[in-house]
Parts: C-alpha cells; sequence; structure tokens
C-alpha cells in the first residue's frame, strides 16, 4: 500500500489539497503526519505551486489545518521543521504562530543530502486564528 494511504488507513495522516473556492484551481497541497495521539502531537507539511505563491494561501491553508488538529484531533502541539534558508516557508509558519524551536543537525535526507532543518511548533495558544 501507497505509504501515503496507509497513512490514511491507520490514521496518522490526513492529506488534502489547496484548491481555489468553488472547485477552482489547485495550488497545493497541506498534510498531518506523523499523527501520535499516544505523544499528542503530528507534523503539518505544505507545499504551493510557484505561480499560487505569495498570495497567503499556504498560511490560510496552515492556519485550518492545524486548528483542525487542535479541534477535532484534539492534538497538543503541530511541528513543522524548515530548511534555513527557506525565508518563505519560514515566514508562512510564523505568520500562523509557530515558534522557532532551533537547528536540527543533518536531521533529514533530501536528494541524497543530508540537510539542517529548524523545528518550528504550535500549541492550542500560540494559533493566529483569523477574526470571523
Amino acid at each position: 500500500m501507497h505509504r501515503g494511504l496507509a497513512g490514511l488507513a491507520s490514521g496518522t495522516d490526513v492529506h488534502t489539497v489547496i484548491a481555489e473556492a468553488n472547485g477552482g484551481d489547485v495550488l497545493g497541497t497541506i498534510s498531518l503526519h506523523e499523527i501520535n495521539r499516544s505523544a499528542n502531537r503530528c507534523v503539518a507539511g505544505y507545499l504551493v505551486a510557484p505561480w499560487a505563491r505569495g498570495r497567503g494561501v499556504a498560511a490560510g491553508a496552515l492556519r485550518l489545518v492545524c486548528a483542525f488538529a487542535f479541534d477535532e484531533l484534539r492534538l497538543a502541539r503541530v511541528e513543522v521543521t524548515i530548511e534555513p534558508e527557506n525565508v518563505a516557508s519560514r515566514a508562512t509558519a510564523q505568520s500562523v504562530g509557530f515558534r522557532e524551536e532551533g537547528l536540527l543537525r543533518s536531521y533529514l535526507e533530501i536528494a541524497g543530502a543530508r540537510r539542517d532543518m529548524l523545528m518550528y511548533s504550535l500549541l492550542p495558544g500560540d494559533l493566529e486564528r483569523p477574526d470571523v
């Protein structure tokens, strides 16, 4: 079974697309993965198409999935790891309320090379919720 499908079936992953309202264009993807109920935490990941960047799409979607993690899944913590040089992704996380916790050295292999990552976390009270 595909890793994403296995995660959906086991309840450890939630994957969705980011799309324009009313069935518009797909703008990206967003997921919660590594959902761990005993540790009461999960990891968020997001990717926005280059032509859709700079419009607040990632921040809006991240805000929604984090609210889902806290309100529906009743988790206590959401994490994201971001490459230090990815300024746009770091700004997205920070705009939602994520706080930088530190550098994870040689944390992840990407394209055959070990990469440092910055760890960010979000707790329920940190989430920047828009006024409704």
